[in-house]
C-alpha cells in the first residue's frame, strides 16, 4: 500500500467525525499568518537597517582605502623624484622636473610640486612659482622634519586654492646630506571629487572634517535632504593629520520593502481562499479515489509477485510513480522511500548524475523507446551495473505523461568482462617482466658506461680544481660532460621503470617513429652484446597514431629481441632492419633479420600461446603482441622465407601525419 493511500484512509474518518475542525483550521491558519507577517515586517525592517549600516561601514572603509592608496601613490612618486633629484646635477633638473609636471597633469588633486633649498626658498615649482613659507606655517613645520631626513604629511591648512595638505620628503645629495626638500600639495576637495565615484556619492555624503568639526572637503551628488541616520566616522590620520572621514547615508522616501510585504500578505490571503476551494473539491472526490486506488493496488500487487525484473514508472519531471519489489531489492530502498525521493535519486551513481539528467531532457524532447546501460549504487554502497529499457508512458487519452522502464542487473556479466580484461593486463605485465628479466645483465652493462664516465669526470674535476692554476673552461667542459652522462644514466633507468611498472593503459596521440626510435636505442646494447647491428629507417614526417606508448614499445621490443636471438646461430652478416612507413590510413612497422628463417611447418603455430621453438621459451611473447595490437585495432603478420630471414610487420590505424621541424 502506498503512502498516498494510507493518508487517504487516515484522513477520511477524522473529517467525518470532527467537521468543526475542518472549518476552523483555515481561519486559525489565516490568523496565524497575519501575526507571523506582522512579526516578519518588524524583523525585516530591523534587519534592513542593520544591513544598510553594514554596507555603509564597508563603503566607508572602501573610500578610506581608496583615498589613502591615492595619497600613498603620491608619496611613492614624490620619493622617487626626490631620489632622482639627489643623484642628478643642476643641469639635469629640467628633465627630471618634466616628470613632476606630468604628475600634476595626470592627478587633478595635486595643486603644486615645489623644490626648496635648506632655508625654504623655492628653487623650482610647477605650476607657478610657489608660496613663501611665511604664508604657510603648517608647511614650514613639515619642512623642518623633511630637512631632518623624514618624509611627513602636514596638517590641513587653508590656502589660495582651498583647504590642502602637503607632503614633504628630503632630497639626499651625493654626500648623504638632506640639503633640499621636495613637497607636493594636494587639494582635499579635488581629492574627493576625483576619487569618490558618482554612484557612491549618490547614496552617501562624504566629508573630511577636522577634529573640531569643521568641514574640510565634501562630496555628494544626491538631491535628497533627508538623512537615514546611518553614519560612520573614522580617522583619516595619517596621511591627513588631524582629519576625520565621515560617510552619511541618504534617506529613502519610499519603503519598497514594506510595500512588498503588503503585497505578499494579499497574495497569501488569496492563496488561502483558493486552497479552501481546492480542499472542498478534494473532499468530494476522495472516496472515489480511495476505491480506485484499492483496485489498482490489488492488480499491481499481483503483477509485482509475478516478475523478477525491476519495473519503474516516472513522470516527465523525473519523480517516481511506481516501483515493484524487484526494483526495491535492486537498489536497497523501501517503496515508500523511493516514491518520496526526488531527482537526483539517492541510488544514482554521483559520477553519472549530469549524464542521467541530460538523458531525461533528451527523452522529453524525443519520446522514443530506447535501451541503455547505467550504474546504480545499492544502499549498502555496492555498485551495480543495470541494463535499462524505457518506453513512453501514456494515459487513456494517449497523452505522454512519463516513462515506464524495466531494469536488469548485469553486474555479474560486467565483473566477468572486467576480470577477463585484468587477466589480459596481467599477462601483458608478466610478458614485460620476463622480457626485462632477460635483459637485466645488458642494462647493468649499459649503466656501467655512464657511471664509469661520471666517476672519471668527477676525479678529473677534483684534480683540476686542486691544481694551483685551474683552467676554468676545461673544468666547465668536464662538468658539462659529467652532466650529460648523468642524464644518460637517468634516461636508461626511466625507460626501464616506465616499461616494467604496472599501470592502466593510457591511449593518446603519439609519434610512432619516436616510439620505435626509443625502443631501438633501448635494445641496441643487447644487440651489440650479441654482435648484431640494428638499422633504423623512419620517414621524414611524424606518423601519429592513438595508442598506449608502453604497450607499443613492448610489441616492438619483443619483435627486435626475437630477431636478435634468431641471428645467434648464423655465420652470415648479423643485421636487423627496423622500418617505419605509412599510407593514407595505416602506419606500418616491420622488423626483418638475416637469420635462417622459420620452418614452414611452424608458421601456423607462431602466434598460438605456449607454442615456441626456443629451448627456454614460454611461447607467450607473440601471443601477447597480437593481443595488444588487436586491442588497438591493428594487426600482426609474418613473412618468412626458407633460408632468407624473417620479417614481422604490425600495423596501426593512422591518426595524422605531420612534417618534422627542421634541425
Amino acid at each position: 500500500m502506498t503512502t498516498f493511500e494510507s493518508r487517504l484512509k487516515a484522513l477520511a474518518p477524522v473529517s467525518a467525525r470532527y467537521p468543526g475542525i475542518a472549518a476552523l483550521a483555515p481561519i486559525a491558519a489565516i490568523v496565524l499568518i497575519v501575526l507571523l507577517l506582522g512579526l516578519l515586517l518588524n524583523v525585516i525592517t530591523t534587519e534592513r537597517r542593520n544591513l544598510l549600516s553594514e554596507k555603509a561601514l564597508r563603503d566607508t572603509l572602501w573610500v578610506a582605502q581608496t583615498l589613502q592608496f591615492q595619497l600613498s601613490s603620491h608619496e611613492d612618486n614624490l620619493q622617487r623624484l626626490a631620489a632622482d633629484l639627489g643623484e642628478t646635477q643642476e643641469a639635469g633638473l629640467d628633465d627630471i622636473f618634466k616628470r613632476a609636471k606630468q604628475l600634476v597633469r595626470n592627478n587633478p588633486e595635486i595643486v603644486r610640486i615645489v623644490l626648496r633649498d635648506d632655508r625654504g626658498a623655492v628653487l623650482r615649482a610647477y605650476p607657478g612659482s610657489g608660496e613663501p613659507l611665511s604664508q604657510r606655517p603648517e608647511l614650514a613645520r613639515t619642512l623642518v622634519q623633511a630637512r631632518r631626513g623624514n618624509s611627513v604629511w602636514s596638517e590641513s591648512e587653508r590656502a589660495i586654492n582651498g583647504i590642502t595638505i602637503s607632503f614633504a620628503t628630503p632630497v639626499v645629495g651625493e654626500r648623504g646630506s638632506a640639503n633640499r626638500s621636495l613637497e607636493v600639495t594636494v587639494q582635499l576637495d579635488s581629492l574627493l571629487g576625483t576619487h569618490v565615484p558618482w554612484w557612491l556619492a549618490e547614496r552617501y555624503s562624504v566629508q573630511l572634517q577636522s577634529l573640531g568639526g569643521d568641514v574640510l572637503a565634501s562630496k555628494s551628488v544626491s538631491s535628497a535632504d533627508k538623512s537615514s541616520g546611518i553614519e560612520h566616522t573614522m580617522s583619516f590620520s595619517p596621511p591627513a593629520n588631524g582629519a576625520l572621514l565621515t560617510v552619511s547615508a541618504h534617506g529613502d522616501d519610499i519603503n519598497f520593502l514594506e510595500l512588498a510585504l503588503v503585497l505578499i500578505m494579499v497574495g497569501l490571503a488569496s492563496l488561502t481562499i483558493v486552497n479552501l476551494w481546492l480542499q472542498s473539491r478534494y473532499a468530494r472526490r476522495r472516496t472515489q479515489a480511495e476505491n480506485a486506488l484499492r483496485e489498482e493496488q490489488a492488480f499491481r500487487k499481483a503483477m509485482e509477485d509475478a516478475v523478477t525484473i525491476g519495473l519503474r514508472a516516472r513522470d516527465l519531471e523525473g519523480k517516481t510513480l511506481y516501483v515493484n519489489a524487484a526494483y526495491c531489492r535492486m537498489v536497497g530502498w523501501t517503496r515508500e522511500e523511493i516514491l518520496a525521493s526526488g531527482t537526483p535519486m539517492p541510488w544514482w551513481d554521483p559520477r553519472l548524475v549530469s549524464r542521467t539528467l541530460e538523458r531525461h531532457r533528451e527523452q522529453t524532447i524525443n519520446p522514443q523507446p530506447q535501451s541503455f546501460e547505467t550504474r546504480f549504487r545499492h544502499r549498502s554502497g555496492i555498485e551495480i551495473d543495470v541494463l535499462v529499457y524505457e518506453a513512453p508512458l501514456r494515459d487513456a487519452r494517449g497523452k505522454h505523461v512519463g516513462w515506464i522502464g524495466s531494469m536488469v542487473d548485469v553486474s555479474d556479466r560486467k565483473r566477468a568482462e572486467a576480470e577477463a580484461s585484468r587477466q589480459a593486463d596481467k599477462l601483458q605485465q608478466t610478458g614485460r617482466l620476463i622480457l626485462m628479466g632477460e635483459m637485466a645483465s645488458t642494462m647493468a652493462h649499459e649503466l656501467n658506461q655512464p657511471l664509469g664516465a661520471i666517476t672519471s669526470y668527477a676525479a678529473g674535476c677534483t684534480n683540476m680544481l686542486s691544481a694551483p692554476a685551474t683552467d676554468q673552461e676545461a673544468v666547465l667542459v668536464a662538468l658539462d660532460n659529467l652532466r650529460r652522462q648523468a642524464c644518460r644514466a637517468g634516461e636508461i633507468i626511466r625507460r626501464i621503470h616506465d616499461f616494467v611498472r604496472k599501470r592502466e593503459p593510457v591511449r593518446e596521440v603519439c609519434n610512432l617513429s619516436e616510439i620505435v626510435c626509443e625502443t631501438v636505442s633501448f635494445a641496441r646494447a643487447d644487440a651489440l652484446r650479441h654482435s648484431v647491428s640494428i638499422e633504423l629507417d623512419t620517414p621524414l614526417h611524424a606518423v601519429m597514431v592513438r595508442a598506449d606508448r608502453i604497450q607499443i614499445e613492448q610489441v616492438a621490443l619483443n619483435l627486435i629481441r626475437n630477431a636478435v636471438e634468431a641471428l645467434q646461430t648464423t655465420t652470415a652478416a648479423r643485421l636487423v632492419t627496423v622500418k617505419v612507413s605509412a599510407t593514407a590510413t595505416t602506419a606500418h612497422v616491420s622488423v626483418s633479420d638475416t637469420g635462417p628463417g622459420i620452418d614452414p611447418d611452424w608458421i601456423p603455430k607462431v602466434f598460438l600461446p605456449f607454442e615456441t621453438t626456443k629451448r627456454n621459451g614460454m611461447g607467450m611473447g607473440l601471443a601477447i603482441c597480437r593481443s595488444i595490437l588487436e586491442s588497438h585495432q591493428g594487426q600482426l603478420s609474418l613473412s618468412a622465407g626458407h633460408t632468407a630471414g624473417t620479417t614481422f610487420q604490425f600495423s596501426l590505424p593512422i591518426e595524422k601525419c605531420e612534417a618534422l621541424p627542421h634541425e
